[in-house]
């Protein structure tokens, strides 16, 4: 069984993933995927799409991170688990982290995956190469192509670098 240790020590068993709980989490959320609009075109006297629509590009940018995030979970959840912990980190069940996040507002789930995935996200894993390196080996174990992989933790770290500058970057997947 591999295992992967992250920037905070801890270390992670990578898991078997079922490829078809990650289509089942791309299904439900293309569910949500924004609709391209249409607009007349007089000159043409026709209807066209509309790619360039300044909401539907905001639209698929927030569409996308969801696509993104839904992907994370999955994989996480589905592909890791607790190898070790090192001494004097917070483990799981100890409440010392769930306070700091309680400070700042963040919910944080009081038992099972939901718990062990904010730990994860907000305290074993917390830096963009954690998260990225158990995308990989997750992604690599659920037979996720490596390139899209890649491009999801592409998107991930190019949201972390703009933070709050919500700017679209006038690259839209369709």
């Amino acid at each position: 069984m591999k295992k992967l240790k992250v920037s905070t020590g801890v270390e992670f068993k990578i898991l078997d993933v079922p490829l078809m709980a990650i289509e089942e989490i791309k299904k439900k959320v293309n569910r949500e995927r924004p609709k391209v609009p249409i607009q007349y075109i007089e000159s043409k006297a026709r209807e066209e799409v509309n790619y360039d629509d300044p909401e539907y590009k905001a639209a698929m940018e927030e569409w996308d991170g969801k696509l993104t995030m839904a992907i994370y979970d999955g994989l996480i959840i589905l592909g890791t688990e607790i190898a070790s912990v090192p001494e004097g980190f917070p483990k799981l069940e100890d409440n010392s982290w769930v306070d700091r996040l309680a400070l700042l507002d963040i919910e944080v789930h009081e038992n099972g995956n939901g718990r062990y995935l904010d730990w994860v996200k907000f305290c074993a894993a917390p830096a963009v190469k954690d998260i990225n390196s158990l995308m990989i080996a997750c992604g690599r174990k659920a037979g996720v192509r490596e390139e899209d992989v890649a491009e999801a933790s592409e998107l991930f770290r190019n949201r972390e670098a703009r933070g709050a500058d919500r700017k679209t970057s006038g690259k839209t997947r369709n």
